[in-house]
């Protein structure tokens, strides 16, 4: 099970240091611009996506996490 949390840890740090490069690079691309129902739009699918591929690629490693287990046991 700790190694699941470790996994978990390492997608946490790619999206905590993901926000930092943005914030260091462009601190105005979190700012909202008008319109702002639109930017607001645009944020939602960017992290929706990104929260998609984080979601389905935590999934992939948790499995092959769990197939190595057994293959090891």
């Amino acid at each position: 099970m700790q190694i699941r949390y470790q996994i978990a840890a390492v997608f946490l740090a790619v999206g905590l240091g993901a926000l930092t490069v943005t914030l260091l690079y462009a601190p105005n691309a979190l700012l909202p611009h008008p319109p702002i129902g639109s930017w607001l739009i645009e944020r939602l699918l960017v992290l929706a996506s990104l929260a998609a591929l984080a979601s389905a690629i935590f999934i992939a490693a948790s499995a092959l996490v769990d197939w190595l287990d057994r293959v090891i046991a």
